[in-house]
């Protein structure tokens, strides 16, 4: 409706990057829980083990946006899934990379 804007954030895809497009700046952080490094496409398509995420700061005007990965402790993850009564915990375990 008439709105513009300089920064579009969206997810879903669980994949981190930084676009532009025309005058716009387009961000998907990543994801915490389940990172990929690519779109889904069936079953070759593994998480990452670890945890993404975006710091974005205006100031002055100026958009800086800094993408960040952080290592997990899979294994700590797993335990904690497993104990929490998590439903279909293997087949979502099973989804990680090797």
């Amino acid at each position: 409706g008439g709105q513009g804007a300089k920064l579009l954030v969206g997810g879903h895809t669980h994949v981190q990057m930084v676009r532009q497009h025309k005058h716009m700046t387009i961000l998907n952080p990543g994801s915490v829980g389940m990172p990929f490094e690519y779109p889904m496409r069936g079953q070759d398509q593994h998480a990452l083990r670890r945890a993404e995420y975006a710091i974005v700061d205006m100031t002055d005007c100026k958009l800086t946006i800094d993408l960040r990965q952080l290592p997990i402790d899979f294994d700590r993850m797993i335990q904690i899934a497993r104990e929490s009564g998590l439903p279909d915990v293997n087949f979502w375990v099973s989804t990680w990379d090797a």
